[in-house]
């Protein structure tokens, strides 16, 4: 009788954890299935783009790129006239807001067709973040949840890059003390999207992890030549010049608009509870330090799951994202999983992606840097993971 009861109890986890991967995949699934459903023309009735959604502009990129006409990329209206004009829709506020280092990347996807070139990104993605989850000590069923997760979900939807960055910063942390220059190398590649890199100094300074430091400075630098030699400075005084100003103004463009209910950021929840301008940047500023020194203090004293904890700090570092850069943010409760039983908070902290942008909407103010915050004070908290049994 009590091994009977035994093994009803043993099954119970692996039950709960399909209906929570079921809950968490249930909303991000459902927009996937109607945006594609009906897109005649190659634009989709739901969204009003390409089913292909924001690959589409890094795509347009990549061919722009290989015509030289750097002011249609770089230029805020140029670009959207560009798409306008050739692809026949609006993008909206979504203008090409990556410096010309990503160009070398999306020139080679503009060679193809754009549904291969969505097909080769998705891919390659998927293979890069499984790669980095593998290294970073992740079981393969653990692997399987992250690609089931909300984030994950909604970008493969939107064709976004959170799987590569998501990828690079798992690599950049977990390789720091064994592989230092390959660490470097992995870091200097989020020079596509810098925000996500902004803790790892401060990381790699409390582990001493120097050579990671020295590697990705110079793979920086080398990245910089490169794109230098490959379309020379006008690029780089466009990016300057226009599209950082112009991603700027996005930034502080007041709440609500429809695009910031899938923000994460500290900054645009400050704007959200109605703090002017100049207070939302010190704000901010505050989470960023803060968030600094907390990643800091973990990689020195080498705390438990230093890894998933400094993931969840540069969620709340960093000043501009949205819910598909947090695929980290799966990969780090994953981790936390190891070794351990399925809980309710977890659950809600798994769960919650799907429908932070739903929550926004309704409640017209960004919880997700409070959730966040709460993950990382839980998984704080959390006793000792049990060691992994050896198999037999």
């Amino acid at each position: 009788m009590a091994e009977a009861r035994h093994s009803a109890v043993a099954v119970r986890p692996g039950i709960w954890m399909l209906i929570i991967l079921a809950v968490g995949a249930l909303r991000p699934a459902l927009w996937l299935v109607l945006e594609w459903r009906h897109c005649p023309g190659g634009i989709c009735g739901v969204s009003g783009t390409p089913p292909e959604w924001d690959f589409a502009l890094f795509w347009v990129a990549g061919r722009l790129a290989w015509m030289r006409n750097f002011a249609d990329i770089f230029v805020f209206s140029n670009f959207h006239g560009y798409i306008g004009n050739r692809f026949h829709y609006d993008p909206g506020l979504s203008p090409f807001a990556y410096p010309p280092p990503a160009l070398l990347l999306f020139l080679l996807l503009g060679l193809l067709p754009l549904p291969f070139a969505y097909a080769l990104w998705l891919g390659a993605g998927m293979v890069a973040l499984l790669a980095a989850l593998r290294g970073a000590g992740l079981r393969w069923p653990g692997c399987f949840w992250v690609l089931l997760s909300p984030p994950f979900l909604y970008n493969l939807l939107l064709g976004q890059n959170g799987t590569f960055t998501a990828a690079l910063l798992i690599a950049a942390l977990s390789l720091a003390v064994g592989r230092p220059a390959r660490a470097g190398g992995f870091a200097a590649l989020l020079f596509i999207k810098p925000q996500i890199a902004l803790l790892l100094p401060a990381a790699w300074a409390g582990g001493r992890n120097w050579g990671a430091l020295a590697a990705a400075v110079l793979a920086g630098g080398v990245l910089v030549a490169v794109s230098v030699i490959a379309f020379g400075l006008a690029p780089w005084r466009l990016y300057f010049q226009q599209t950082l100003p112009e991603m700027t103004q996005v930034m502080n463009a007041p709440f609500p608009q429809g695009f910031q209910a899938s923000a994460v950021t500290v900054f645009v929840a400050a704007r959200a509870a109605g703090a002017a301008m100049g207070m939302a940047r010190l704000v901010q500023l505050a989470a960023i330090v803060l968030a600094a020194l907390a990643a800091f203090q973990l990689w020195r004293d080498d705390r438990a799951e230093k890894l998933p904890r400094t993931i969840f700090l540069v969620l709340l570092a960093m000043p501009y994202g949205y819910v598909y850069d947090m695929v980290g943010y799966a990969a780090a409760l994953a981790l936390v999983l190891r070794n351990r039983p399925v809980s309710l908070v977890w659950a809600f902290f798994w769960i919650w992606p799907a429908f932070a942008r739903d929550v926004t909407a309704y409640l017209g103010l960004p919880l997700t840097p409070l959730i966040v915050l709460a993950a990382f004070i839980w998984v704080s908290r959390l006793p000792a993971a049990a060691p992994a049994a050896r198999p037999a």
